[in-house]
């Protein structure tokens, strides 16, 4: 299996793994990744964990990130919301 398939956010397992040698929490990035899915926003996992990786904080939520991320996808649109 090349790539793990939640809620049709697929992510590479290399991709996890490389999360946790970098010190990311690939269990925070998949939860905001699988929850911008479902909400029908179209971002990459890497975004997820680029933006987690700016606002690194130890206690963010996966609902905290996923806002960020929608923040700054919003803000590079153009659009407010």
């Amino acid at each position: 299996m090349a790539a793990r398939n939640l809620a049709a956010a697929p992510i590479p397992w290399g991709a996890i793994v490389g999360m946790r040698l970098r010190g990311t929490p690939p269990e925070l990035i998949v939860d905001a990744y699988v929850s911008l899915v479902k909400r029908g926003e179209t971002v990459d996992w890497s975004i997820v964990e680029a933006t987690y990786l700016a606002h690194r904080r130890a206690n963010m939520t996966s609902s905290e990130l996923a806002g960020l991320v929608e923040t700054g996808q919003n803000e590079k649109s153009g659009s407010k919301g």
